[in-house]
């Protein structure tokens, strides 16, 4: 399986480019979440709103 195998590297190198990202913005002092979704593709799943819905309120707390 050629097609899922390749699919696996580029998730791989993604997540570790986010990584990368976030160690970076958080080593610059900003304050910076990373919440990884698995197995979602292009849907937003019903079991990540409650994270999402934390996230939301700590960036409208921190903005007021």
């Amino acid at each position: 399986m050629v097609g899922g195998s390749r699919r696996k590297r580029r998730r791989r190198a993604l997540l570790k480019l986010v990584g990368a990202v976030h160690e970076l913005a958080t080593l610059g002092g900003r304050n910076v979440t990373l919440h990884e979704m698995k197995n979602v593709e292009h849907a937003f799943p019903d079991s990540s709103i409650p994270a999402l819905r934390r996230w939301l309120a700590r960036v409208n707390a921190a903005g007021s």
